[in-house]
């Protein structure tokens, strides 16, 4: 089986770990990795990674791109992509940037003319009612076009379906977690220095912006009756704003702001939290499609209490409490519920073991490689019945 997967998303090393596991399960799968050389972030210029690729068994093919920063509306080189298409022959082409993209129309037009006994489909988070304006007649033809679909959540699926698309969709995040890295670890030294000993440490980590819901956090955190600290991993637009509250609420002295870090320098701080918070909040254009750090710290058995925003509540299950978003009265309370340490170990043991279930890289290529199976199963069935 020959699979092309086109996705900005795996210009980094560390998202393209479920193509790695995929092929490691089955050696006679070749998959090659379609991306930008480069892409605009807020700070810097992110660029391919390509070193390593061949050890980890892909194919990594940087094309030119125009037009970046805006998902939907880049695309490619058409020569670069059409050499693609030719030399690779995929069977399967999963391209990851929405049901209206430029680049999901290129490619659905270069399998029609240069590998037409190919499968397409799309990747979508878009988890929200939306209008497009002229561009939902680039979205009919792509979803006309389309042979599956793979959604990062339920309520993506189900909007496709409102939207007429009528073939196989799977349900999957885009990108899992390594249990091996994100785990339990020895943090003491950690919450040493950030004089976090003997308090109940409330944790979040991701960007400081208006749709976590962080002024909500701080509003029922005001109410809390015992000696806790917020530890802040993140940096964004309301870094300034949430200062400015807690002075007014006068708590400005049990938050610390510790900034950015890499993967494995966030694991270290997810390990120093006793609770990780995930207070999402619904925006017009907004809600929360995912929550990989709700994945990330019940690996490394963190309990998490999250909002009823989006998928958080169908990610968190069982292995954590939800409140209703914005609600403080209902945050207090269920923050109130995990003082009792031994309902925190438990609820930590339980994310564990979903993680690992559910939400692992392996698991996650399995389930897509079964998906893949069938499509091309299904097809031939179709060819020989015809």
């Amino acid at each position: 089986m020959k699979v092309l997967v086109v996705g900005h998303t795996y210009m980094l090393r560390v998202n393209r770990l479920k193509f790695v596991e995929m092929v490691r399960l089955d050696p006679t799968v070749q998959v090659t990795i379609v991306c930008p050389r480069t892409w605009p972030h807020t700070l810097y210029q992110i660029r391919a990674e390509t070193a390593g690729a061949h050890e980890d068994g892909l194919v990594v093919r940087p094309l030119r791109a125009f037009m970046r920063r805006w998902e939907s509306g880049y695309f490619y080189w058409w020569p670069d992509l059409v050499s693609v298409i030719r030399k690779t022959r995929p069977d399967i082409i999963q391209v990851e940037h929405g049901t209206w993209s430029l680049v999901y129309l290129q490619f659905i037009l270069a399998r029609n003319w240069y590998a037409n006994k190919a499968k397409i489909g799309l990747f979508t988070w878009v988890n929200w009612p939306y209008r497009l304006g002229p561009r939902q007649w680039i979205e009919r033809f792509n979803l006309k076009k389309s042979d599956f679909a793979v959604t990062g959540n339920a309520d993506a699926a189900k909007i496709l379906r409102d939207k007429g698309f009528i073939g196989p969709i799977k349900a999957a995040p885009q990108v899992g977690v390594d249990p091996g890295m994100y785990t339990r670890q020895d943090s003491a030294g950690l919450r040493k220095r950030l004089e976090l000993d003997g308090a109940l440490v409330i944790g979040f980590v991701g960007r400081l912006s208006r749709e976590k819901g962080l002024l909500t956090l701080l509003k029922a955190l005001s109410q809390l009756r015992c000696n806790w600290r917020l530890l802040l991993v993140g940096r964004g637009e309301m870094d300034s704003i949430i200062r400015d509250e807690a002075l007014r609420m006068n708590i400005a002295d049990r938050l610390i702001f510790a900034g950015s870090f890499s993967h494995l320098e966030v694991v270290t701080y997810m390990n120093a939290m006793d609770l990780l918070m995930l207070p999402s909040e619904t925006q017009s254009n907004w809600r929360e499609q995912f929550g990989r750090v709700l994945i990330e710290a019940m690996a490394c058995e963190v309990p998490v209490i999250g909002s009823s925003c989006g998928e958080i509540p169908n990610v968190i299950g069982d292995a954590g409490l939800v409140f209703r978003e914005g609600d403080v009265r209902d945050l207090v309370n269920k923050i109130t519920t995990f003082l009792d340490a031994g309902l925190r170990e438990k609820a930590g043991k339980r994310g564990r073991q979903k993680v690992l279930s559910q939400y692992t890289q392996n698991t996650l290529a399995a389930g897509l490689l079964d998906f893949y199976r069938d499509l091309l199963d299904s097809h031939t069935a179709n060819v020989r019945e015809n």
